[in-house]
């Protein structure tokens, strides 16, 4: 008898991502838990990024022109229908057993609403590493810390449950940024 894997959408802001956001959908098509859902959020990009998702068949493409990347979340949000939800960039990677090994770790602990996994930053040119003897997470006090999450964690790390994302409102309304993020796990 198999045991089913809890759903997982996964939500991707794009704004002029196409030089990266191939990388990034395979990152995640190519996850050990696969996705339910991958939901692709144009931001009014000028050439290539909803092209470039189109290729994909297990993407959904928005539209949510100049809004920005938080609104694009929760436009995403809106066309999300699974119990947990992930959320990254356009321009992230995972490790493959990424949203595995969050979603283990989220489950084995109910009373959280979210965890997270470490990160690297890298940038163009680079070649990302991944730790991947590190295959613990973090919990955080989520309602204490968000909507201001900054710093010490950023969206890509995060898997929350969809309860508590629809309880505090959506993705927080305020400017965050980084590139080339990528999870260690």
């Amino acid at each position: 008898m198999s045991v089913s894997k809890p759903d997982i959408d996964v939500i991707i802001p794009v704004y002029n991502g196409a030089d990266w956001l191939a990388a990034t959908l395979d990152s995640v098509v190519r996850q050990t838990h696969v996705p339910a859902r991958i939901i692709v959020v144009d931001d009014g990009s000028a050439v290539g990024s909803w092209d470039m998702a189109g290729i994909y068949p297990q993407v959904t493409l928005l539209h949510n022109p100049g809004k920005g990347s938080s609104m694009a979340r929760n436009h995403g949000l809106q066309a999300s229908g699974a119990p947990y939800t992930a959320f990254m960039d356009h321009d992230d990677l995972w490790h493959p057993r990424h949203l595995e090994i969050l979603i283990k770790n989220l489950t084995e602990n109910p009373d959280h609403a979210g965890i997270a996994s470490c990160y690297q930053i890298f940038h163009d040119g680079q070649t990302p590493h991944f730790d991947v003897s590190d295959t613990g997470c973090h919990t955080v006090d989520l309602q204490e810390t968000y909507p201001v999450i900054t710093g010490e964690f950023l969206s890509c790390a995060f898997l929350f449950k969809r309860a508590f994302i629809d309880r505090v409102g959506g993705w927080p309304l305020h400017p965050k940024g980084g590139i080339g993020l990528c999870p260690l796990v």
